[in-house]
C-alpha cells in the first residue's frame, strides 16, 4: 500500500506507465457521475458514491490481477488493511477479479478528499468505514498488472 503524493510512485513499470494517464484524467476530470470509464486497455476508472458505515457492516476483498488506486474526491473514510495470507480466503471470482476475506484488521488508514491510496495485488482491504456516516465520492482506478499496448 502506498498512501501519499503521486510523485512517490516510481517502482513498478506498469504503475509508472499508468500514472501519467491517471494524472491527466484527474486533471481533466469530467463532471462526477457514477459510471465506469475505460481509460485504455489496462486501466478502468470506476466512479463511486456511497455512505460510509461501521466496520461490522463492511467486507474484506483483494485482487489477483489488478492494482487498486483509490482517489477520494469528497468525504472521509477509513480503509482497513492486512496481508491476505493472514485472513481466511473466500472463493476467487475470476471474471470480476476479487475474492472476499474474513478476519480482523491489523492496520487502518484514514483517507481524506484529495488523497489517494494504492493497493498492491492480493493486498486485503476493507473500505467505506467511518463511525460517523458520511457521503464519499471517489474514483477507483483498476490497473491490470500487465499493460498490453
Amino acid at each position: 500500500m502506498i498512501k501519499g503524493e503521486f510523485k512517490l510512485i516510481e517502482q513498478d513499470q506498469v504503475l509508472c506507465k499508468s500514472m501519467p494517464i491517471i494524472l491527466k484524467f484527474i486533471a481533466e476530470l469530467p463532471e462526477f457521475e457514477c459510471q465506469s470509464v475505460q481509460l485504455n486497455e489496462w486501466i478502468t476508472a470506476n466512479f463511486l458514491e456511497y455512505e460510509t458505515s461501521t466496520r461490522k457492516e463492511r467486507v474484506w476483498e483483494a485482487h489477483k490481477e489488478h492494482f487498486d488506486l483509490h482517489y477520494l474526491l469528497v468525504g472521509q473514510e477509513w480503509i482497513d488493511l492486512d496481508a491476505s495470507n493472514s485472513l481466511e480466503k473466500g472463493e476467487y471470482h475470476r471474471e470480476d477479479d476479487y475474492y472476499l476475506l474474513y478476519g480482523s484488521h491489523t492496520e487502518s488508514c484514514e483517507l481524506n478528499a484529495g488523497q489517494f491510496m494504492l493497493l498492491d495485488l492480493e493486498e486485503a482491504h476493507r473500505t467505506a468505514i467511518n463511525e460517523h456516516k458520511t457521503v464519499v465520492k471517489k474514483i477507483v482506478f483498476k490497473i491490470r498488472k500487465t499493460a498490453d499496448e
